[in-house]
């Protein structure tokens, strides 16, 4: 170790012994429910309501089985709750990327490495997760499961230092009081300390040397992360530097999110070439085509369609339909109207820019015709699964008319299944009628 790294740790430990008397009396008195602190002002009314919402006695305490029953619990409804939050967020608000549930999997190793606290991250967060699973399902976590972490290191301390004792503390308790009056205080201050820095060369210096000199690849992913919020011509190089050398795969996605997040059209530029880069790892070149169907543009657009001609992996294929749908207008539609219509294509391709031709507005009338044209059962199929997804009385109708007077059998029945989930009345008054002849 180097002069430099002697004077960091003396600095480090310096501090460290600075703080340990102040910080921990003002944890002790965190720790015990009659103890006073500078916040109690502004928090003690706010911890007498949730100890009043969870019908918590502040002042009874648990033995040691009740305490870790309790912390087990709270840890398995903490699980349950961010599952079903990441495998429903598709039907969930906060979600303008249309991003699909988390695989069960994903979703479960993520609910549980977050509720202990591991926060073990094994997908990119910008393109899997949505804004709402972020922030209600794992962000909670940041602040319960530290909290949870510091109650059972207070009870074994409490437990060894009551040896004649039968009760360790409470952890409903506990848990509440670390989080307001020491979890969120120490982040608010940090939150204000972050806000009141100012974009600067010297910022981007900061970011470019931790990016090509820190050792350890997580700093690197956050300062490749953060240089989208500098968005200058040297950042933008950057970042393609990145894409042109590194091997780190983790490091190369946020490369591109940081560019996907610029206004800057040589940051567009150089998405489009990874996009089409055939040596890329596909699911970084996924990425690239997934952005640039976030960002749009008629040249973005004109791009996708003709990469699309180009590809021969079915899942860069797909990934771009994806995309270029989420540009909508009359443009989009008809290019996925004539792509859902082209027998060249594999069946699954065809369905899919029908179903996606249909979530970005075809006309019923259009969707009619296709339905008339098409001899493909599946494709037909594929109909009756977009007119029930769409609210307008026309496609009501195109179902009511299938489910009457389509000569396929299965057709019809696919017809009257999606009618009996309809809200409308007269699939319920079609049914009854149905059902007596």
């Amino acid at each position: 170790m180097d002069l430099y790294g002697w004077l960091q740790l003396a600095l480090f430990l310096g501090l460290l012994l600075l703080v340990t008397r102040p910080m921990g009396v003002y944890l002790y008195r965190v720790l015990d429910p009659q103890g006073k602190t500078f916040l109690d002002p502004l928090l003690k009314p706010v911890e007498r309501l949730f100890y009043r919402l969870m019908r918590v006695d502040p002042r009874s305490e648990q033995d040691w089985k009740r305490y870790a029953v309790s912390l087990l619990l709270f840890s398995l409804v903490g699980t349950v709750f961010t599952y079903a939050i990441l495998r429903l967020q598709h039907l969930l608000p906060l979600n303008p990327q249309r991003l699909g549930p988390v695989s069960e999997p994903l979703a479960f190793n993520t609910a549980v490495s977050f509720v202990t606290n591991t926060n073990w991250q094994n997908y990119g967060g910008e393109s899997t997760m949505s804004y709402l699973s972020q922030m209600v399902a794992l962000v909670l976590h940041n602040f319960t499961s530290a909290a949870s972490g510091i109650a059972v290191a207070a009870a074994l301390v409490r437990g060894i230092a009551r040896h004649t004792a039968g009760t360790v503390g409470n952890f409903l308790v506990d848990l509440v009081r670390v989080t307001l009056y020491l979890l969120l205080p120490v982040c608010l201050v940090y939150a204000v300390f972050l806000v009141s820095q100012q974009e600067t060369p010297q910022t981007e210096q900061i970011l470019l040397n931790a990016i090509r000199n820190d050792p350890d690849p997580e700093v690197q992913e956050q300062a490749v992360f953060w240089l989208s919020q500098v968005g200058s011509e040297r950042a933008v190089s950057a970042l393609d530097s990145i894409l042109q050398t590194s091997k780190n795969e983790a490091i190369q996605e946020k490369a591109i999110f940081a560019l996907s997040q610029m206004d800057n059209p040589r940051a567009s530029a150089i998405i489009r070439s990874y996009a089409q880069r055939a040596g890329a790892p596909l699911h970084l070149r996924e990425q690239a085509i997934f952005w640039l169907g976030q960002e749009g543009g008629s040249q973005n657009e004109a791009f996708l369609r003709a990469l699309y001609k180009q590809l021969k992996e079915q899942d860069l294929k797909e990934k771009v339909i994806f995309s270029i749908s989420q540009m909508e207008g009359p443009e989009t539609q008809r290019w996925l109207m004539n792509l859902a219509l082209d027998p060249s294509e594999p069946i699954e391709t065809r369905k899919q820019a029908l179903f996606w031709a249909g979530q970005s507005g075809v006309s019923i009338t259009e969707l009619a015709a296709f339905y008339a044209r098409t001899k493909d059962t599946e494709m037909k199929e594929q109909v009756i699964f977009v007119y029930s997804q769409r609210d307008e009385k026309a496609a009501f109708d195109q179902l009511l008319e299938i489910a009457k007077r389509e000569p396929n059998l299965e057709l019809r029945k696919k017809a009257i299944f999606w009618l009996s989930q309809s809200d409308d009345p007269r699939a319920a008054q079609f049914l009854e009628d149905l059902i007596q002849q």
